[in-house]
Formats: C-alpha cells, structure tokens, sequence
C-alpha cells in the first residue's frame, strides 16, 4: 500500500502542436520538482502524466501524516511553478496497491491505485488536486471540501485562504502592514492566479473548459470569499479590496517574474 499522486497536465496534446518551446520549458520544469528530491518517494513521467508515489507503507499515524502531507504539497509545487504560464493539471491521490520497478530493458508499474487514478481523474469537471478518502484519512493541513461521493477536492493556495481568514475584516489595512505579517509579494501572486482562473472561467473558447476554471474558483469563493468577491466584483488589485500603497512595483515584479 502506497500513496500515489496522479496528475495529469491539462491541454498537453495542443500545446505539443502549437508551442515546442513551452513543452521543453515544462519538461524542464517537472525535472526540477520538489518530489524528486524527496528520499520516501519516487517519480515517474511520461507524456503528459507524472506520478509520484511513496516508496513504504505507513505502519503508524504519524507516518501516514506525513506522506500524505508531501503528496498534495507535490502538486501545490507544480502548481505554483506552472500556472505563472496559465498552465493547469487535475491531480488525485490515493492510498493503494501500487508496484513499480525496474526489469532488464523496462519499467513496470501497475495497481488498482493506479486504475482508480486514471478513472475518477476522468470524471473531474473541474482544475486543481483531489483526493480519495482512503489517502485523506490523516490528512490535516490542507483544508478539503466534499467534491464527489469518491473525492474531496483539497485547497493548496494557503498563502491565499491564509491571507483570506487573517485579514476579513481587519481595519485600516495597509500595504505596510500586509509586509510586516506576510509576503507581499506572494499575495500579489495569488491574486494574479486568481485573475487568469477567473478570466478563463468567463472567457475560454471552449465551455468545458469555461466550467472547469469555473469550478475551481467557486470552491474557493464560496469558503474564502474575500478577497477574491471584491477581486471579481471591482477589479483584480490591491486597491480595490481597499489596501492603499504604491503597488505598482509589486505588479510589475510579479508579471516580469511570469516568464
């Protein structure tokens, strides 16, 4: 029994068509994630899917705690190393039987981890990370919401619904003060995120996708809904949630860093 990550990269077939060079840029990018630095797990890519599992069972609490945090901060690191360039993925994880080993010539893996992966990752109308109850069961840090009687999807923007649960209400908030308890900068970020989930939400050519963007920022909406109700409702800025400052290098150190 093992946790497995399974995360399919969205819209991977189009883009091999259309733009090589951000292909090779995202390869690289997966070369370099967290997951593969991780003693306790191991990673497998091909095409457009990364797998990532743990390499031991958990024979106690603790252990399952901890591997079960790494799984979904995986896929919070590709998030936040790929939406910068409007890139997005659907990620389940489970708790199940998963083998995985070298032969003389080849790999193997296989599992009715693996399978029920790939099955439910199908059905999800919707972006971001998912997980099954059998790998959610000691999963305490990421707040997670009922998405499917098989799924809970899980909320990995922390620096987001952190700045949303420290700051609703908070008189006389500043840029000053948001830099003194937090980075400025990261929160600049999520709203930039946000912007481009939400302008996809309402703008994709296609209205599959549409729903899918849709679904995502409404989870958050509707369990963190400031800032991002004012975001929506007056404009995505600082300013408009009322938190007066000179943004203007914030913005432009965020945009810049996008490419």
């Amino acid at each position: 029994m093992r946790y497995l990550v399974y995360i399919d990269i969205l819209g991977f077939s189009e883009l091999v068509k259309s733009d090589t060079v951000t292909v090779e840029w995202l390869y690289t990018v997966i070369d370099e994630l967290n997951a593969h630095r991780h003693h306790e797990f191991k990673t497998i890519v091909f095409s457009d899917t990364v797998l990532i599992y743990s390499e031991k069972s958990c024979v106690d609490e603790r252990c399952h705690e901890y591997l079960s945090m790494f799984a979904v901060e995986f896929t919070q690191d590709l998030f936040y190393r790929i939406s910068r360039r409007g890139l997005f993925f659907r990620a389940v994880i489970d708790y199940g039987e998963f083998e995985h080993s070298r032969l003389t010539n080849c790999e193997k893996f296989y599992g009715q981890s693996l399978i029920r992966c790939y099955e439910l990752e199908k059905k999800i109308l919707c972006i971001g990370t998912f997980i099954t109850d059998s790998a959610a069961k000691y999963q305490h840090i990421f707040p997670m919401a009922r998405y499917s009687d098989e799924l809970l999807f899980v909320f990995f923007q922390q620096r987001y619904y952190q700045f949303s649960e420290n700051y609703t209400g908070w008189p006389n908030l500043t840029l000053g003060v948001i830099d003194q308890e937090c980075a400025v900068n990261s929160i600049a970020q999520e709203m930039y995120l946000f912007k481009k989930m939400t302008k996809s939400a309402r703008c994709h050519a296609n209205p599959n996708v549409r729903q899918k963007y849709l679904a995502y920022v409404e989870f958050y909406r509707s369990r963190y809904p400031w800032p991002l109700d004012a975001w929506q409702a007056r404009g995505f800025g600082m300013l408009t949630i009322g938190v007066p400052g000179d943004w203007m290098p914030v913005y432009r150190t965020i945009v810049t860093s996008q490419y």
